[in-house]
């Protein structure tokens, strides 16, 4: 993500980019936006999503994809407080 006086002023994401479901960039925006903003954050970012995209809900499985996409087991330990936060709340909302 691109900051500009504390705003978001855009979203790069060259080196995975590829066809594939809008949920799936969702959730790795807000996992970024636990780690750096809190989950408070990234939760604005989901509504303003939804709105946006005029979708009524979000399936949390999109945000367990993006703190766990390509962890091997040995990795998880590595895992910081607010990557468990978002799995967490994912997983009991799931």
């Amino acid at each position: 993500m691109l900051w500009a006086g504390g705003t978001i002023s855009g979203i790069v994401d060259w080196a995975s980019a590829r066809i594939g479901p809008p949920p799936v960039d969702v959730g790795h925006c807000r996992s970024n936006l636990v780690s750096s903003l809190g989950m408070a954050a990234a939760d604005r970012f989901l509504a303003a999503w939804l709105s946006v995209a005029g979708r009524a809900e979000y399936d949390p499985y999109w945000d367990v994809v993006a703190v766990l996409g390509g962890c091997g087991q040995e990795e998880l330990a590595c895992l910081d407080a607010a990557d468990r936060a978002l799995l967490q709340r994912a997983v009991a909302e799931r």
